[in-house]
């Protein structure tokens, strides 16, 4: 691959994992009750969404719901 095809800086980590289709990437989301972004995680694919739940949900200071996908459960 083209080192500037990835879109990476020298010295900046790159968050791409690997997985039977190939070359992936998650972006995990904190967002405000109307829908804008407080703070993201981007992690490489292979990274379980559990990992980065505590992070973001302690951006939320309070709230009356939290809405998540299934892996932030744990």
């Amino acid at each position: 691959m083209h080192q500037h095809a990835s879109g990476a800086r020298h010295g900046f980590k790159r968050a791409i994992g690997k997985s039977r289709g190939g070359p992936t990437t998650k972006i995990h989301l904190a967002t405000d009750a109307n829908g804008l972004p407080i703070d993201f995680k981007i992690t490489g694919g292979e990274i379980h969404d559990s990992q980065v739940a505590e992070q973001l949900i302690d951006l939320i200071h309070s709230a009356d719901y939290l809405i998540a996908d299934k892996g932030y459960d744990t």
